[in-house]
């Protein structure tokens, strides 16, 4: 399909590009991948080009347009099996997602449970409760936002399962950059007003950096992996690390506080 798209003669871009255009999704995906292989005319000596971004895009659809004659050979392995949205019936799409929502349903009851043994923790300092939502919110917030921009980078071929390293350690030190901008914005509230203890605060500004830097690492790693495993990251990764680091984040949160409470006059 690809292949006889690549041999026709486009000799002016505007209408290449308008051809690009009516493609489907998966047309256009493959063509992208076709496209980073494309030689730059200005490189001496030729090198290939490498697509990464929109601008690049277009001007490999340029340099392609001007080729009088473009043969590629496209690798059979790119052909994945896409089906189109609006073919997919409403009990598909419950045989497919029910699975995966019972396994993270009981992720999140193993969630109560940790509140459940950090009850006598809670009950000395009832504040901390007041938190828990703050605590797992944020950390399912900042891991989404993880997994989409991972899921996007993945879409447009800048990030692989190669490079899950560079990937993690980016995420992760976006988190604690962005958790200990928060963390201390909450800190600086129990200092000036009444509404929330020192010590509560400072459990809370140690807690979001951490929490932070666990769920952008988990869920920039379960998004790659998904891929590596032909899994649909949208539909696997972000539920899973919400449910994980809604469990775990719980414990680091309660971890913490019980660290904090034991010797507060010593850290404020």
């Amino acid at each position: 399909m690809v292949s006889s798209l690549l041999t026709k003669r486009k000799t002016n871009s505007c209408n290449f590009q308008k051809y690009f255009c009516t493609q489907s999704k998966r047309s256009r995906s493959l063509l992208f991948k076709v496209l980073d292989a494309v030689p730059n005319p200005s490189a001496s000596p030729p090198t290939l080009h490498k697509t990464v971004g929109n601008s690049a895009r277009a001007r490999a659809l340029a340099i392609a347009a001007e080729k009088p004659l473009l043969t590629l050979s496209v690798d059979e392995s790119w052909e994945e099996d896409e089906t189109d949205y609006r073919d997919v019936t409403t009990a598909t799409i419950v045989k497919m997602r029910t699975g995966w929502l019972a396994i993270f349903c009981v992720g999140l009851v193993l969630a109560a449970g940790v509140v459940r043994d950090f009850d006598d923790l809670i009950a000395q300092h009832v504040e901390l409760s007041f938190f828990v939502p703050l605590i797992m919110g944020h950390g399912g917030n900042t891991g989404s936002q993880t997994t989409c921009a991972v899921i996007r980078a993945l879409a447009l071929h800048q990030a692989s399962f190669k490079n899950v390293a560079q990937v993690v350690a980016k995420e992760a030190a976006a988190g604690f950059i962005m958790g200990a901008v928060l963390g201390s914005a909450i800190f600086a509230l129990s200092l000036g007003t009444h509404s929330i203890s020192p010590e509560i605060g400072l459990v809370v500004a140690i807690s979001l950096p951490v929490v932070s830097v666990w769920s952008n690492g988990l869920g920039a790693f379960l998004t790659l992996a998904s891929s590596k495993l032909h899994l649909d990251p949208a539909m696997t990764s972000a539920p899973l690390m919400t449910t994980i680091v809604d469990t775990t984040g719980l414990v680091i949160y309660f971890l913490i506080a019980e660290a904090v409470m034991s010797k507060p006059e010593e850290l404020l």
